[in-house]
């Protein structure tokens, strides 16, 4: 394997493991509202807050 496709298969890895993440936090706060703990605006706005200041690398959104 290349230097390259190292690089790029490390980088995939990252950005798979970064999407995961906020696909949990959106399933998370999915439950909360189905459960009727929150609200489904309760729900939104918050997942907004949290994923809105997730980054990957320090600096790339994701």
């Amino acid at each position: 394997m290349s230097v390259y496709q190292t690089l790029y298969t490390q980088q995939q890895e990252k950005v798979q493991q970064e999407v995961e993440g906020a696909v949990s936090i959106l399933e998370h706060f999915h439950q909360l509202q189905l459960s009727g703990k929150i609200i489904e605006k309760q729900a939104q706005e918050q997942a907004i807050s949290i994923l809105s200041s997730f980054r990957y690398d320090n600096n790339n959104d994701v």
